[in-house]
């Protein structure tokens, strides 16, 4: 070998390269070293040999080898090789997973030289992994009623599954995947609570197990369930002010849906909820059609007539559930259709110079000089309309009668927010004193000896003037054949009392009195003065009038707040107004003095009565969500409702501005707090805020789930959490804490279950749970508080059924696999602390062969083993207890080992019992082979037998699954041999 060495070192390069390219193209060929040992003869598992797993491959020991190298590959010509193992045993095992599929192996011996043997014959063998994950739970078919009843997916258990990949489907084929993104949902769990966002559907799930290196399985049979939403609710509708009085102010309820996360209203005008005649609420936010709560007040006003309404819930994701029709209602205001009452109340005429008596109804045709018309306050009335035509002849050789059809310069069609009319001047001179405000007056006038016609209506509270509710008029008189009033003539008035500058003396001045508090728009009365023919009214915030609200001018000694086109409101004060009267010698108001000032002006305040609270009572504290009602308030257009958490409503909660209604209902969720305040204020026909009401206050203290611990306790899997149903909830958000105190959460529960997708490392694991309410019809939620902590202790279990074959030159471990791992660690040392280790391992099979390597394999000794699984994230398991074995070392093969001829008779059934015989004779002399050990596993069977003085091992047997039995058969002196058998369904 050293002169051949020599030789070829001396060779020139060009010849040595010939040399190389002659054997590349088979004209020379090389025989293998005369020292190579043979080429290894496999013993197991036969060429063909069908398993979950990479089996333990096996060989015979060749005399003269050091070691061996194996290859695995997913073809024949090993292009490329999958795995290449150097091993110094005689078994030898992939440590990783693998597709299903066929795979051929290899191995070649190689002595202490590096000369190798010839590659040993090619075996094959068929990886079929889990064909047993089967659906169990719920049965298929099954009607899963949301949220009442849990949605939970189950499944069995597949050996040697890490994880599992779970389909939910609108169709058969599993082609339209409903999950988040539309992707399967991959768990470590046999279980699982799905978030869906369709409750009413049919769907179809199947699983399919995946490996540690998420090669899949068999998928398992499709079911299907169908999700049902059970929407259906009682409404009703009641009013919400005093039956006697003609105004209808509804209010719809219902009844809870479970799983509604708010809940439309609609109401419409025609029976058929033609989309055109809907009434509620159009204009609006989206939003203000819809409430959390099971109560809903129409923040706008409906028009007189008969209405139809419908509700119905929608849950988290927007899904709409039935429509629930509700009984139709005649919404009415101020209405008295027979005629037997009139809308407005006390309609009358009073006379300025004797103001404490009132004109009587029956008295048409009244005889005046200061006409004033007034009438009582209307329920749910912000302004009104006063209309006053002539009373004359309108066709010729017709008697005199009401024309309503005058023109508009000789009739009034105002808008007063004062029940009460008075007539303003019809002309004005220069302003006696500056104020850049233009002074009210109207465009005619009364003209004296001239009769005239009245009818006043009311107009309701309204958000927007296209959705002005009007009243019936009311007539003063028959409102035809006889004139309400007959103008006689300005008046002439008597001297003032204490007259200065020709202002009023201070006893002249009549209403509001001097001093005093009025709830409404004032009517301001006065006596008249000789020689004056009209006057100046100046209404101010101080008595130096410099801040003046109101200006106006008129020939009689009355004035009802308005302009010609448009209400006048004040607002409440706190302080006083002042206002004054100038007197002025022309009836354009010419000839009054210049300074409001110097006149005897009176004061007043204005302060309206503001709502009552009526509900809820202070100090109620609500788990749900309450709904507010307070008193309506004379003159009020609208309303405006804040709730805050502070007293000072600095930051409302909620500030609605607007609302025609006398309740309110929660748009959204209030968050649980110590305490809570409302509060409500009027806003008059020119939406000005009146007088705040007293501040009311309750409390929310949203319900927490209960945890049923009942299918806790300690368990390697991962379990479904469940807890008690939350009334008015949407979701559920589940918290897990481990030992060192950091938690996860998991939100997003549709019902009362929860399952982990994923859940990696062992302890004892802290529970809690809270339910999520809407806060609006978007997908913000008001979160409630914790349920009572449960615990659920997470273990990684040891592996079951270790077992070891051991002898000269061989060594190979194995296990059952388990559910939901994906590696496993396996330790072999020389002492039974494990300090130190020989091996320490991980692989993902449930099987080892160490490739001995380390020096300790040598010689012969007492050897120890255990094994654990490992999960995911690395965290390793409990180990098995330690094994012991006794080791004969790696000294060289004396005689080679004799050999098994096996065959069976019978075969396994599942779910049946059968018998089947194992027979072991020794393949040289075929005589029976007794005391062999026979160890059965596979199909659900797990047995071991000796063999009889015949050879024959007998096994009474069940089957649990379908799949393949095997037969360990092995005595020392012998080469340990595996026989198959398939098991067979009934």
């Amino acid at each position: 070998m050293a002169a051949g060495g020599l030789h070829l070192a001396r060779t020139p390069f060009f010849k040595l390269r010939l040399f190389i390219a002659a054997v590349a193209v088979g004209l020379i060929t090389v025989a293998p070293a005369a020292s190579a040992p043979a080429a290894p003869q496999p013993t197991g598992p036969p060429d063909g040999f069908e398993a979950s797993f990479l089996p333990t491959l096996q060989w015979n020991a060749v005399a003269g080898a050091d070691h061996y190298v194996v290859e695995i590959g997913a073809d024949s010509a090993f292009n490329p090789a999958l795995f290449t193992i150097s091993t110094k045993n005689t078994r030898a095992v992939a440590d990783k997973t693998v597709p299903n599929g066929t795979y051929y192996w290899r191995v070649q011996a190689f002595d202490a030289n590096g000369s190798g043997s010839p590659w040993s014959a090619v075996m094959s063998v068929v990886k079929t992994w889990a064909g047993d994950t089967s659906l169990t739970a719920p049965s298929n078919g099954a009607t899963i009623l949301y949220p009442e009843d849990p949605l939970v997916l189950r499944w069995t258990a597949t050996p040697g599954a890490a994880k599992y990949r779970v389909f939910i489907a609108s169709d058969s084929s599993l082609g339209t995947l409903m999950t988040k993104y539309g992707d399967p949902v991959e768990v470590q769990a046999t279980n699982l609570a799905p978030n869906l966002l369709l409750p009413v559907n049919t769907y179809y799930w199947a699983v399919t197990p995946l490996d540690a290196e998420g090669n899949p399985g068999e998928r398992s049979s499709i079911r299907s369930f169908d999700w049902e939403w059970p929407s259906t609710t009682t409404p009703a509708v009641t009013d919400l002010v005093d039956a006697d009085t003609e105004l209808f102010d509804p209010q719809f309820t219902w009844d809870p849906i479970p799983g509604a996360a708010h809940y439309e209203v609609e109401v419409n005008s025609s029976s058929d909820f033609a989309t055109g005649s809907r009434v509620c609420c159009p204009g609006l936010p989206s939003d203000l059609d819809q409430t959390v709560a099971t109560t809903m007040s129409p923040l706008e006003v409906f028009g007189n007539n008969t209405y139809y309404w419908r509700v119905r819930g929608i849950d988290r994701a927007g899904n709409a559930g039935v429509w629930n029709e509700g009984p139709s209602f005649a919404k009415t205001f101020d209405n008295y259709p027979d005629l037997s009452e009139d809308s407005i109340k006390n309609l009358h005429m009073r006379d300025s110079a004797d103001p404490g008596t009132d004109v009587d109804l029956g008295t048409p045709g009244y005889q005046t000089e200061d006409p004033i018309l007034t009438w009582d306050p209307v329920p749910g009335a912000a302004s009104y309309e006063v209309d006053v035509v002539p009373f004359e002849v309108v066709n010729l050789g017709d008697p005199e009668q009401c024309n309503w059809t005058a023109s508009g310069l000789r009739r009034w069609t105002v808008p007063t927010a004062t029940n009460a009319w008075t007539p303003l001047n019809n002309s004005s001179s220069t302003i006696p004193f500056s104020s850049g405000w233009f002074p009210n007056k109207d465009g005619r006038g009364l003209v004296a000896g001239e009769s005239y016609c009245a009818r006043v209506r009311a107009l309701s509270g309204r958000k927007s003037n296209t959705k002005a509710a009007w009243g019936d008029y009311t007539f003063l008189g028959d409102g035809y054949t006889e004139p309400s009033f007959t103008f006689t003539d300005y008046p002439d008035g008597s001297p003032c009392s204490s007259c200065y500058a020709g202002f009023l003396g201070t006893d002249d001045y009549e209403l509001p009195i001097r001093g005093s508090t009025v709830g409404s728009n004032p009517l301001f009365t006065w006596k008249p003065i000789a020689g004056k023919q009209s006057y100046w009214v100046i209404v101010a915030k101080d008595p130096a009038f410099s801040n003046i609200i109101d200006y106006a001018i008129t020939r009689i000694p009355a004035y009802a707040v308005r302009t010609r086109t448009s209400a006048i409101t004040y607002p409440d004060e706190l302080t006083s107004y002042y206002w004054v009267v100038l007197p002025a010698t022309g009836t354009d108001g010419s000839g009054a003095p210049g300074n409001p000032a110097f006149g005897a002006y009176a004061d007043f305040q204005k302060q309206t009565t503001p709502p009552d609270l009526l509900s809820p009572a202070n100090g109620t504290v609500f788990e749900g969500q309450p709904t507010f009602q307070w008193t309506s308030t004379l003159g009020a257009r609208l309303y405006h409702f804040e709730v805050d958490d502070e007293p000072t409503f600095g930051d409302p909660l909620v500030d609605e501005q607007d609302t025609t209604a006398t309740s309110y209902t929660a748009l959204k969720t209030y968050p649980s707090t110590s305490t809570l305040y409302w509060r409500v204020q009027a806003k008059d026909e020119n939406n000005t805020g009146l007088t705040w009401s007293e501040t009311g206050n309750f409390q929310i203290a949203l319900p927490a789930p209960t945890i049923d611990d009942s299918n806790l306790g300690t368990s390697d899997a991962l379990p479904v959490v469940f807890w008690s149903a939350v009334p008015g909830a949407v979701s559920y958000t589940l918290e897990v804490e481990d030992q060192a105190q950091h938690s996860d959460e998991f939100d997003g529960f549709p019902s009362t279950a929860a399952s982990w997708e994923k859940y990696t490392g062992a302890g004892i694991l802290n529970l809690r749970v809270r339910a999520a309410f809407p806060k609006s019809n978007s997908t913000l939620v008001t979160l409630g508080p914790w349920s009572d902590p449960a615990q659920f202790v997470h273990t990684i279990h040891e592996p079951l059924n270790p077992a070891e074959e051991v002898g000269a030159g061989r060594l190979a471990f194995s296990w059952d696999a388990k559910t939901g791992m994906k590696q496993y660690k396996i330790q072999v040392s020389a002492r039974q602390d494990f300090a130190p280790y020989i091996e320490s391992k991980t692989t993902e099979n449930p099987s080892f062969a160490p490739t001995m390597s380390s020096l300790s394999y040598k010689d012969p000794a007492t050897l120890y083993w255990r094994v654990a699984a490992m999960d995911a994230d690395g965290n390793v398991g409990d180990f098995t207890a330690v094994r012991s074995l006794s080791w004969p070392g790696l000294a060289p093969a004396s005689a080679p080992l004799k050999t098994f001829s096996l065959s069976t008779k019978g075969y396994f059934v599942k779910n049946r019992y059968r018998t089947v015989y194992l027979y072991a004779k020794d393949s040289a002399t075929l005589l029976p082979v007794s005391a062999a050990t026979v160890r059965l596993t596979g199909c659900g069977l797990l047995a071991t037998k000796l063999t009889g003085s015949g050879g024959a091992a007998k096994f009474y047997k069940k089957a649990t699954k379908t799949g393949t039995a095997t037969f360990r058969v092995s005595k020392s002196g012998y080469t340990t041999r595996y026989l198959y058998r398939k098991c067979r369904l009934p």
